[in-house]
């Protein structure tokens, strides 16, 4: 069964704390939130192209 992937939303990045290590949480259109172990939180953003 597939994944059902949510919109990231202000809550769940305000609470999101370090861990032990690195770990990432994402949306269904390829926005990804990292939170380092060192306190350290950035954003990034996926992009895929498909060419035929």
């Amino acid at each position: 069964m597939a994944r059902i992937a949510t919109p990231l939303n202000d809550k769940q990045l305000k609470n999101a704390k370090p861990k032990d290590s690195e770990y990432v949480l994402s949306d269904e259109q390829g926005l990804q939130f990292r939170v380092l172990n060192n306190e350290i939180k950035s954003l990034r953003l996926v992009i895929s192209a498909y060419i035929e």
